[in-house]
């Protein structure tokens, strides 16, 4: 922690994403965002973002052993890469709460996942580690959300629902009360899913239906 008992952040990102989730770090006064952290470009590297440095991930220990970190990748695959890459090298990750989210005191929150204002969670879920809730996004009672899931602003998911392991739930977008949405699975945006979808499978429209088969998420 710095000197004001802050514990110092750093974002894993250096995209419009990361500055999102930079703001909301200004509404938690207990942390302290100190640097932005790169691993796909350098051209970022080296200059400011915010006010603060962007770094390679190579440097990162000179942020001192009581930084912690997030994950600003909005693509599941990517994330998950990003994250396996600093887990490897010793990174600590934390988890981010907002103060306008909502989560059922029954409910399980993973390491590394983002919450955003207008977030609810309700009773006996589960969000696996390194998920992105983004805002206004509801999600229903005894759910349970995989790892490295992004659930994007609005989407509502339905009580007793699982989402697999990477998959990507699109802006606005509904799934029906007890359904299971497949690992690596797109639900489109705006898309009203009414039964199952299958693993490594993309479906969009109202009713949801498949547009594509067999593909590696997003």
């Amino acid at each position: 922690m710095d000197a004001t008992g802050r514990l110092p952040i750093a974002i894993l990102g250096a995209g419009g994403f990361a500055e999102e989730i930079a703001d909301l770090l200004e509404d938690l006064s207990e942390l302290e965002l100190i640097a932005f952290v790169e691993s796909a470009d350098k051209n970022r590297c080296g200059k400011t973002l915010l006010g603060r440095p962007v770094i390679w991930i190579d440097e990162t220990p000179a942020l001192g052993p009581d930084c912690r970190y997030i994950c600003s990748v909005g693509s599941p695959a990517q994330r998950k890469s990003f994250v396996a890459d600093a887990l490897s090298r010793g990174l600590k990750f934390t988890t981010i709460i907002h103060p306008k989210a909502h989560v059922a005191p029954s409910s399980t929150i993973g390491e590394g996942c983002v919450l955003h204002p207008g977030v609810i969670v309700a009773a006996r879920t589960v969000v696996g580690r390194h998920t992105l809730v983004n805002r206004g996004c509801l999600i229903g009672h005894h759910a349970e959300i995989g790892e490295y899931v992004t659930v994007s602003p609005g989407a509502n998911i339905a009580g007793r629902t699982r989402i697999g392991e990477l998959a990507y739930i699109g802006m606005g977008s509904l799934v029906l009360d007890g359904l299971h949405v497949g690992e690596r699975s797109v639900v489109g945006s705006g898309a009203f899913v009414t039964k199952d979808v299958a693993a490594r499978t993309q479906v969009m429209g109202m009713p949801a239906r498949v547009t594509k088969e067999n593909i590696e998420g997003k």
